[in-house]
């Protein structure tokens, strides 16, 4: 079977299936990019050449998980995140751009520090910390993650760009098994925050396949909000700094609850779409 033949054939099972995929063109050529390791430019040029039976095997077998809802990233095990290519599997987030804006704040108000130490809270596929470390190569940073099926993916990212050396992963539950002494000038996350009504809504890509834990954030999507909000202000040096990522319709909810927190200096700052996706705010002592 010819490239151009394979390809045809999985855009047509991709537009049939149950996934709600956007551009099927572009999720067939990235798979078979996977499957022949190559680049989609060499997918156009040699569009005639002829697919080795195992290719084309495994070619269809991904486009069929693929159709039935299973994200692209976990198909190929990497996401593209802020310049770097991060390993990905079912048991971490699926990096998206709109994090970069809680990374960028971070990196903003980490200029004000000479030797800035940051927590990040759920660590994930651990693309937060691996983007703050490489943009600010004075950070010290801490991930902390309740999973070890988590922290694995996350450790394997870090070494792969030698980061060790700055940046450490603990197995907490939230701050339960943070040293009670440790301080840091900033602390940030990106926390589950979708509601009840918005997980019975959610794609199939996402309802089905990424972590639950990653996503709920209880009937309101403010429960982690709430428990960060109240144990940061322990582990923040003096006048230190608070930065999370919010669901584009949470800032009132969420800078109530900084507020009450006794938190000051509170900022909202917008994504590329114009819709509110991170709160900076900082607590005074």
């Amino acid at each position: 079977m010819k490239i151009s033949d394979a390809l045809k054939q999985g855009v047509d099972i991709l537009s049939k299936g149950t996934s709600e995929i956007n551009v099927p063109p572009l999720d067939a050529q990235i798979i078979l990019c996977h499957v022949t390791d190559r680049d989609r430019a060499y997918l156009i040029a040699h569009s005639d050449e002829i697919l080795s039976q195992l290719e084309r095997d495994l070619f269809f077998e991904y486009i069929l998980k693929r159709a039935s809802g299973c994200p692209v990233a976990y198909i190929t095990g990497k996401k593209e995140f802020m310049g770097f290519e991060f390993l990905v599997d079912e048991n971490v987030l699926i990096p998206r751009d709109d994090t970069e804006i809680l990374v960028n704040c971070v990196l903003d108000l980490a200029k004000q520090y000479k030797n800035p130490k940051i927590l990040n809270i759920g660590t994930g596929s651990g693309c937060i910390e691996v983007a703050i470390a490489h943009y600010n190569t004075d950070a010290e940073i801490t991930g902390i993650e309740k999973y070890d099926s988590a922290i694995y993916v996350a450790q394997k990212n870090i070494d792969s760009y030698s980061l060790g050396e700055r940046v450490r992963l603990i197995k907490s539950d939230m701050f339960d098994g943070l040293d009670k002494n440790k301080r840091f000038d900033i602390i940030c996350s990106n926390p589950p925050y979708i509601t009840k009504d918005e997980m019975d809504i959610l794609s199939i890509d996402v309802k089905e396949f990424e972590p639950y834990t990653a996503l709920y954030g209880g009937e309101d999507g403010l429960d982690f909000y709430k428990i960060i909000a109240g144990q940061a202000k322990k582990y923040l040096t003096s006048n230190g700094f608070l930065v999370v990522e919010i669901g584009y319709m949470q800032k009132e909810s969420v800078c109530d609850i900084f507020i009450k927190n006794g938190y000051t200096n509170i900022d909202c700052h917008k994504d590329l779409s114009g819709y509110d996706r991170a709160i900076t705010a900082q607590y005074i002592k």
